[in-house]
């Protein structure tokens, strides 16, 4: 009688793309909340450099061009890493961050004709002498600013064979470019995740400059209520007082540190409840229409409990803010 012999199967399984996906998204989870929680004052372009070491192939080469909008400038912000960076210093006899750098006179034209939306999405270029054709040459992804032989010198000393360029872009507005620079056996192996990334900045990037915006917009309106000799009182969207001037602390006894929102201010100011209910109804309105000025008559109570009957005018602005003139 034969005896039967027991088989063993042995199954092989790559963890090494499950592995290489989850520290994506480990790294994906810790920058969106690190974005969020970034200091006024931290560079979100330096951040973005710093992070996407992790997500690219050794010996690192790219830069980072910022867009200013309001001047329409793109800079030369980063270029890493230091030995790179040293390396176009010695070859271009200067170091080119800081300077202006021509991509929307240059690119935005033909033959290039781009735009902040074709930014949008990563494409990668290839070069000679590493590849026999080329679309466009390093030299022309330099906006030609650099002399020709020193950009062609430039490919064989940095080993850049391809660009992968993507444009830092949130709903069709651009806040800058990166540009990666490849040889030509080196893979961009976590491609989906870096425009994650970017997007994640690019958010961030599009946060602050509204919050810059609402900054300067509050300026102004400070600065103008400051100047008139009535009594002005300014609200934000969120109806928290953010400015009164001098004339309105005088004429009434109240300053922030005693009122800070309109719902403070309006009990303390009008203790009548038909008082409280026509004000409230005033600002309402006034939000839905921002054409014409909403005034009211109304018995004021001031910080000494005294009384004074005033006008009262309320304007909405199309950012959302309130202004509140007394006479």
């Amino acid at each position: 009688m034969r005896k039967k012999r027991r088989g063993l199967t042995i199954v092989l399984e790559d963890i090494t793309e499950k592995k290489r996906h989850l520290k994506n998204m480990e790294f994906l989870a810790r920058t969106a909340e690190e974005l969020v929680d970034l200091p006024p004052e931290s560079d979100i372009y330096v951040y973005i450099a710093d992070q996407l070491k992790s997500l690219i192939p050794e010996n690192p080469r790219y830069y980072i061009h910022s867009y200013d909008e309001t001047k329409e400038e793109f800079i030369f912000r980063i270029i890493e890493d230091e030995k790179t960076s040293e390396g176009v210093t010695q070859l271009f006899g200067f170091n080119p961050v800081g300077m202006k750098f021509p991509v929307k006179d240059f690119f935005y034209s033909a033959p290039f004709h781009e735009n902040a939306f074709t930014f949008k999405d990563m494409r990668v270029m290839h070069f000679k002498p590493f590849y026999d054709e080329e679309e466009y040459s390093f030299y022309d992804s330099c906006a030609h600013i650099f002399p020709k032989d020193a950009c062609d010198k430039a490919v064989l000393k940095f080993n850049i064979a391809k660009l992968y360029l993507t444009g830092l872009v949130w709903q069709e507005q651009l806040f800058g470019l990166v540009g990666i620079c490849l040889g030509k056996d080196e893979k961009l192996e976590n491609k989906q995740a870096i425009l994650s990334f970017f997007r994640q900045a690019s958010i961030a990037l599009a946060r602050r400059m509204t919050e810059q915006r609402l900054s300067r917009s509050e300026q102004k309106f400070k600065e103008f209520a400051s100047a008139l000799d009535i009594p002005v009182m300014i609200l934000d969207k969120q109806d928290t007082i953010f400015y009164l001037n001098r004339k309105f602390s005088d004429e009434f006894g109240y300053d922030l540190s005693a009122i800070s929102s309109w719902n403070t201010w309006a009990e303390k100011a009008f203790p009548d409840k038909n008082a409280q209910k026509i004000l409230e109804e005033m600002v309402k309105k006034n939000e839905k229409d921002t054409s014409e000025f909403q005034k009211e008559v109304f018995e004021l109570t001031c910080g000494d409990n005294t009384k004074k009957p005033v006008s009262m005018k309320l304007i909405s602005f199309s950012d959302g803010m309130k202004g509140i003139i007394i006479q």
